[in-house]
């Protein structure tokens, strides 16, 4: 949060802002600051949000390359509850973003693992 209101405030991120945050993360949070300001729901309600899609992501891939025997809501159950239940899935991490493309790439990764399985 901090990050996002010294880039908004002009301060250049690595040059003026000397924090490990990572770019994608630091530019995700000076939008946030942009647009709503400093108010700390902002930041949970994005979080929320981004937990929600991402848990919505993690159920189709499963369900479209039939990794179960049947297409359920099961997947995206337990990822929503045990995001709720950890502290960095349940405020907007950096961890919390970059989820994001693990759970993108996931599909990718199914079908490897099918094709090695189908040639014997």
């Amino acid at each position: 949060m901090l990050v996002g209101e010294r880039m908004a405030g002009g301060f250049a991120m690595y040059r003026d802002i000397y924090d490990t945050t990572a770019p994608l993360s630091a530019f995700v949070y000076w939008t946030i600051d942009v647009i709503a300001g400093r108010p700390y729901l902002s930041y949970r309600i994005v979080a929320t949000l981004l937990l929600l899609s991402q848990a919505i992501m993690f159920n189709v891939t499963p369900n479209r390359h039939q990794v179960y025997a049947g297409k359920g809501y099961i997947p995206a159950l337990l990822y929503l509850l045990m995001g709720s239940l950890t502290f960095e899935f349940d405020m907007l991490t950096p961890l919390l973003i970059g989820n994001t493309f693990l759970i993108l790439s996931l599909p990718y990764i199914i079908t490897i693992s099918r094709e090695g399985f189908e040639n014997n």
